[in-house]
């Protein structure tokens, strides 16, 4: 009797295991519109799965010599685009909000949604200024597109 109890506690807790969350990256689509003023419109598209409950996600931007502002986040469905609203983060993280933050090191901008064994895409939006290093014959934009920073592998950029 004490074999088949632990035979069964077993494969309760193997179940579980098995049952851990994931989630993943299908592809990030990255825009950059360079504007006349010198300043640097960049919207960025990210598509993940999830299996099992989430609800967090952020990037991370270097602080570097450019400054990163006006940040927006969007979730992309069948009914368009569904814009977030700005709210500091708190720890009930209200779904349908982000934050942006910046501690002296690196810019963070995190949003918080509820999703289920489903695919969602977020469209982040910001602009960056002096991003641009411009010469009398000459401008250069050097900007990393995605940092080695993350976890989990993206298939497509």
């Amino acid at each position: 009797m004490k074999k088949i109890i632990l035979f069964v506690s077993l494969l309760v807790l193997l179940g579980g295991v098995l049952q851990a969350k994931q989630y993943g990256l299908e592809k990030a689509q990255i825009y950059y519109a360079i504007r006349a003023d010198g300043s640097i419109a960049v919207t960025c598209d990210l598509s993940y799965w999830f299996s099992g409950s989430f609800s967090t996600a952020w990037i991370t931007l270097p602080q570097k010599d450019f400054i990163v502002t006006r940040p927006e986040v969007s979730e992309l469905s069948g009914q368009g685009e569904i814009p977030y609203r700005f709210e500091r983060e708190t720890p009930e993280m209200l779904p349908s909000t982000f934050d942006f933050t910046q501690d002296g090191r690196q810019y963070r901008l995190s949003w918080f949604y509820r999703a289920t064994d489903t695919k969602k895409t977020f469209r982040l939006r910001y602009e960056i200024l002096k991003g641009l290093k411009v010469y009398e014959d000459v401008a250069e934009f050097y900007f990393k597109v995605w940092g080695a920073d993350w976890e989990i592998n993206l298939p497509a950029l």
